[in-house]
């Protein structure tokens, strides 16, 4: 989390293998980076479907590039479609979806191939609220099953509480770690009745302290500049 512009988008480019750092190093299981590494999932805000693919074609596509075969793509793909409440929907294509759907069929199609590391960048930014808290339990859930590390920009502080073990803030521009939260609310979590606890609210308190500081620079900072 931190303030627009301060890099966020950039720190997970960085981890995706599309951008070079210009000091320093990316390291991956102690080894430094080189390329796009294969176990690296990626989704983005905007759900970047193919508007000419159906659904279960657009599940399928990281399976077909694997080589696996068409049987097991298939068992696969509904398992997947399933598991994301899209039964019924394998055959329309995108542009029949809400966004909410669309959003979902991104993120099954990125979750199939089971990445070792899952970059997640606004993902649910755009939805409404109660897509939005939909989406969260049910990443919540396929993340249970797999227990990858996920890195996830949000500008969502209830969101980063819900999903998160750590919260790692940063500085608005030039991005610094200002502040790694450990968050100590138990698993698993009931998105919804999670933000009715004594807990969940200490933990809001206690960040909202750390980001509002950041936000206030920022905002000072476009004052300034805007004057000039």
């Amino acid at each position: 989390m931190g303030p627009s512009g301060c890099g966020k988008s950039t720190v997970l480019n960085l981890i995706a293998g599309l951008v070079e750092p210009t000091r320093g190093a990316i390291r991956l299981d102690g080894r430094s980076l080189t390329g796009i590494p294969a176990h690296v999932g990626y989704v983005f805000q905007k759900d970047t479907v193919f508007p000419w693919r159906t659904v279960s074609q657009n599940v399928e596509l990281g399976l077909a590039y694997r080589g696996v075969p068409r049987a097991e793509r298939e068992r696969r793909v509904r398992e997947a479609i399933r598991l994301v409440g899209l039964e019924g929907f394998e055959d329309a294509f995108p542009a029949t979806l809400s966004g909410g759907m669309r959003q979902r069929v991104a993120l099954v199609r990125t979750l199939i191939v089971e990445p070792e590391i899952l970059l997640m960048d606004e993902p649910f930014g755009a939805l409404d609220t109660h897509t939005k808290l939909r989406l969260q339990a049910q990443l919540l859930a396929l993340w249970t099953g797999k227990r990858q590390t996920v890195v996830f920009v949000t500008h969502d502080l209830a969101e980063a509480i819900t999903l998160a073990d750590r919260v790692i803030v940063l500085t608005s521009r030039p991005g610094r770690v200002k502040h790694v939260h450990a968050v100590k609310l138990p698993r698993p979590r009931d998105v919804i009745r999670i933000r009715e606890t004594d807990e969940y609210a200490h933990e809001f308190s206690a960040l909202w302290h750390v980001l509002g500081e950041e936000f206030a620079k920022a905002e000072a900072a476009e004052e300034t500049g805007g004057a000039a």
